[in-house]
């Protein structure tokens, strides 16, 4: 599955820095891991069973 977002990325990275600038490639690619962070954290399920997972 990480080939699938690497693959595209290099290119967007490219298209980006060649139209605008290299900060404009490292905010619109900084801008899209965030929103893969924030979908990642609030759609991921919990795989512990509270009940029966250890206390730390």
């Amino acid at each position: 599955m990480q080939g699938i977002g690497a693959s595209p990325s290099g290119l967007a990275a490219g298209l980006m820095v060649d139209r605008f600038a290299y900060s404009a490639a490292i905010l619109g690619l900084g801008g899209a891991a965030s929103v893969a962070l924030a979908v990642f954290a609030l759609r991921m399920p919990e795989t512990a069973d509270n009940k029966t997972a250890p206390a730390s």
